[in-house]
């Protein structure tokens, strides 16, 4: 069952900070993430928490309103990164924190990412007990960031080859509207292709590995045009050819599963 945690940074503004884990418990989440909880001593943290399941916080930034976004891709700031990070991972520890996400600062270039290995690879020593995380922000949300790309982010993570260290998902709200949209066009293709394969293998003997074999290569020209809407989306080409397709590919399951599925079932029942 998938599990829902309550960002308290952006959810229930309207109270204080530390009034929000109760909001969010009794609106049913399972756990919160705060991006940023620096500013309340751990104690009272921990009163207001009450037992509540902390899925995530991030390293300290610095200096937000000047442009600063974390330190670890930073070259010279390696000090100021041992230090935010050494104050999030007692901060985690208090607060039992699953993860912590390790923001890497505004920096481009081999030596930034050197840089970021290096702390990288110093805090997953440090702090043996935590998982970390690395989170590439998008250019629109978070310009000049250094982890901005999914690729780089997962050769560097493979290059740790840590199990303590992982990828967050982060999309921009034009990303996040295209894949709602890419979800909305493809449910009824996916439902009707479906809806074919379970009829043709009504009453048959396996018919479960069979509809498995039937289904399946049909599903991923749609699945590959939802998240090539998506992917064009997020690199600045526009989702909109991939969506016209999947768009056609919905409108054809539309006209055609019916009449397939009406056509097996008759079949299938004399």
């Amino acid at each position: 069952m998938p599990r829902f945690a309550a960002n308290l940074t952006y959810l229930f503004t309207e109270v204080p900070m530390l009034d929000r884990p109760d909001w969010a418990a009794r609106c049913g989440f399972d756990g919160v993430e705060v991006l940023f909880p620096y500013d309340q001593p751990m104690a009272d943290w921990e009163r207001a928490l009450n037992g509540i399941p902390v899925a995530l916080i991030n390293t300290p930034p610095g200096d937000w309103a000047s442009g600063d976004r974390g330190f670890a891709a930073v070259p010279g700031m390696e000090l100021r990164f041992r230090d935010s990070f050494l104050r999030a991972a007692d901060y985690a520890t208090r607060l039992k924190a699953d993860r912590v996400h390790v923001m890497a600062g505004v920096a481009k270039g081999p030596q930034a990412e050197q840089c970021y290995v290096e702390n990288l690879t110093w805090a997953l020593a440090e702090a043996p007990e935590l998982t970390l995380s690395l989170e590439p922000l998008n250019p629109d949300d978070m310009p000049g960031y250094f982890l901005n790309d999914y690729d780089q982010a997962a050769r560097i993570v493979d290059d740790l080859a840590s199990p303590r260290i992982g990828l967050q998902f982060d999309l921009s709200v034009d990303a996040l509207l295209v894949l709602t949209g890419a979800i909305l066009l493809g449910t009824p293709a996916l439902s009707g292709i479906g809806a074919i394969g379970a009829a043709l293998t009504l009453g048959l003997r396996g018919g479960g590995v069979l509809l498995s074999l039937l289904v399946l290569p049909l599903y991923i020209p749609v699945l590959i045009f939802g998240a090539g809407a998506v992917d064009a989306t997020v690199s600045g080409l526009g989702g909109e050819g991939h969506l016209s397709l999947l768009a056609a590919l919905t409108f054809a399951s539309l006209g055609f599963a019916p009449w397939a599925s009406a056509a097996a079932l008759k079949i299938a029942l004399e």
